[in-house]
């Protein structure tokens, strides 16, 4: 028995509420546990490889629920980023999205050394590798990950409960002077010694757009909750000179937070968007 349009259009719209009350229920019992990645680093070269060393690619986090990719580093090889002994981390950009520990979590590595010639370009670590979730809520540890011509190590935290904060910055006052270097980092108050660093800039130049927004290279993090607290750290430093500020976030479960952080030669709007986790942002 064939049915008519109406009765099709039926089944399609009774499918979809089944398909968003299922999503619903998931979204009331999934853990927010989520992973903190603080920097990874390139040690112990084999094969032949030795320092510096220009690299491209990318690492990402990926699970066996959704399958896109969450991006911590990228780079294509024209924008190569060059490592070496003493400075041995990746400039990471990412991820876009708080790092949900749902299902199984891989860890996929595609890195290459740039030589003269692409064609003369070197595998640094090709890896797909599976991240065990044993480790111990709200500690900083380092993890290193064998690969055949290197360790990876990533200095991370696991919370057990956590928000996504998404953190912006404008210059509102005054200006940024010229040829001072700065940094603009973050922190919880449930991981001792862990900062992510949002920008870093030993140049001295501030990249700001025409409305004063400053061009972060990372923007989210992970808030433990019921209780958690985010710490926006600046500092500037030239010839002797130093300033610094801190503004302190209690954590939300949505909206935003805002305050102004004082740096003497310019204020700084700092910008906290608040998110849970959502199971459509994993599933697209």
């Amino acid at each position: 028995m064939e049915l008519s349009d109406s009765e099709l259009a039926g089944v399609k719209s009774y499918r979809e509420y089944l398909a968003c009350d299922l999503l619903r229920y998931l979204q009331d019992t999934l853990p927010r546990r989520s992973m903190q990645i603080f920097s990874i680093k390139v040690t112990d070269l084999r094969y032949g490889l030795i320092w510096p060393l220009q690299i491209y690619g990318s690492v990402a986090f990926r699970n066996s629920i959704g399958h896109k990719a969450n991006y911590l580093f990228r780079c294509t090889r024209d924008s190569f980023q060059t490592i070496t002994q003493k400075d041995p981390f990746l400039r990471l950009t990412g991820p876009s999205q708080a790092i949900w520990l749902l299902g199984r979590v891989f860890i996929d590595v595609q890195l290459k050394v740039k030589c003269k010639k692409e064609s003369e370009d070197e595998v640094l670590t090709y890896k797909f590798y599976e991240f065990r979730q044993d480790f111990r809520f709200g500690l900083l540890i380092p993890r290193p990950i064998p690969c055949k011509r290197c360790t990876l190590e990533f200095a991370l935290a696991v919370l057990p409960s956590s928000v996504q904060a998404t953190v912006g910055v404008r210059v509102v006052d005054g200006s940024w002077p010229d040829q001072c270097p700065g940094l603009v980092a973050c922190s919880t108050d449930s991981v001792k010694g862990g900062k992510v660093v949002l920008l870093d800039f030993p140049d001295g130049k501030l990249p700001t757009k025409s409305d004063g927004v400053v061009e972060l290279v990372r923007h989210v993090v992970s808030v433990d909750e019921p209780k958690g607290k985010l710490v926006v750290s600046m500092k500037a430093s030239r010839d002797g000179f130093s300033a610094q500020c801190t503004v302190d976030f209690e954590m939300q479960a949505s909206g935003r937070s805002t305050d102004v952080c004082d740096l003497i030669f310019c204020k700084m709007e700092v910008t906290v968007c608040w998110s849970t986790l959502l199971l459509q942002n994993i599933l697209e």
